[in-house]
């Protein structure tokens, strides 16, 4: 993949190197109506933004070659480190160089912007190429990258997929056993009635103890000496 994006832009670097050492093929730039305009009538940025236009096209056309899951995840890249799905849109990559250049307390033209940008382009990022180039040397081919690539994420969904089996076993473990419980009670209350009748035999035998106790305490009260004639007073009855 990498190699496929290392071609492209050694094509168009061998075109663009002849375009900035003849002025005449760069004023040839401003009279085409096909190229990019947007950037302005300097040569030098039109030959930017087709250079910054390249790059883009062999950077996709790379991406495609490789795995699915890799292109994925440099386009979440982008947005993460460059805050833009099409950060090296050339008006923006134009832009960007002229920040770097004042940064640095330096005052540029257009014209020099701009074949800084060229340069840029033509350039390749050398993390990658190391990283590119030590893949190689391991002999790492798109089979086993692949693998790579997709091992994880499998191994993750799959761990997952465990968790989330064994916590719907238990919760329905829990519901069958809820279930059971209940039809083994009502399958006992069916076999025998008499027991489940207990409650109210419980009920009526403590009603009855309490009604005897309180006939007992009546009577008790009624037989105390003075206590009828202590009756007849209260409700005005002679003796």
């Amino acid at each position: 993949v990498r190699k496929l994006y290392h071609e492209q832009l050694q094509r168009w670097e061998s075109q663009a190197r002849g375009y900035l050492a003849n002025e005449t093929l760069m004023a040839e730039l401003v009279r085409k109506p096909s190229w990019p305009s947007s950037t302005g009538e300097f040569p030098a940025c039109r030959l930017a933004a087709l250079s910054v236009e390249e790059r883009q096209d062999a950077r996709v056309r790379a991406r495609l070659k490789g795995p699915a899951m890799m292109h994925l995840g440099l386009i979440a890249r982008d947005l993460w480190v460059y805050g833009s799905s099409s950060p090296f849109a050339p008006d923006a990559m134009i832009a960007s160089r002229r920040k770097k250049i004042e940064a640095k307390g330096q005052n540029a033209t257009d014209d020099e912007v701009c074949r800084a940008v060229v340069d840029s382009s033509l350039r390749t990022n050398k993390e990658w190429n190391a990283a590119a180039e030590a893949r190689a040397a391991q002999q790492q081919g798109y089979v086993e990258e692949t693998l790579w690539l997709y091992l994880w994420p499998s191994v993750g969904l799959a761990l997952a997929a465990y968790l989330a089996q064994l916590l719907w076993a238990r919760l329905c473990g829990h519901y069958t056993g809820a279930v059971a419980k209940a039809d083994k009670q009502v399958a006992e209350d069916s076999a025998n009635p008499s027991s489940a009748s207990e409650p109210q035999v419980h009920k009526s035998k403590a009603a009855a103890r309490g009604a005897a106790a309180l006939g007992l305490n009546t009577a008790a009260a009624a037989s105390r000496p003075g206590a009828s004639s202590t009756a007849r007073r209260r409700s005005g009855t002679p003796g």
